[in-house]
């Protein structure tokens, strides 16, 4: 992907974007590739307001990468809003080698979809 300004411009914005939908997405994730520009998205995202950041290293070869994830939800809100999506009945599936986690029941999972500078971003909802 190209985007006038580069890596860190297109974080910066997509920090500055995120806020508003704040209270409507649980976490907001972006893939990283260079990681020079990991300081300036952590000082956007701390200027911005997010309350928890997390950051998964990848590589693949010689290739490294990172998705960064950020959410503007305390632990309060993080429960307010799962009990607002899936309630007290929550199915439970299996996954891999006995492992489980909660899903939604169909309809129950929303996409978000916008435009920043030409790329179209999806968030959960």
């Amino acid at each position: 992907m190209w985007y006038p300004g580069g890596e860190a411009t297109f974080l910066w914005r997509m920090a500055q974007e995120s806020t508003l939908s704040k209270s409507n997405i649980f976490w907001f994730t972006t893939l990283v590739s260079k990681k020079e520009t990991l300081p300036g998205l952590y000082k956007s995202l701390e200027k911005a307001g997010a309350v928890e950041v997390r950051t998964i290293n990848m590589a693949q070869g010689q290739k490294s990468s990172r998705i960064v994830a950020w959410t503007f939800l305390d632990a309060q809100q993080q429960q307010a809003w799962r009990d607002k999506r899936w309630g007290q009945t929550r199915r439970r599936s299996k996954f891999a080698a006995g492992l489980s986690f909660p899903i939604s029941t169909p309809g129950d999972c929303y996409a978000h979809q916008s435009t920043l500078g030409g790329a179209t971003l999806f968030n959960l909802l």
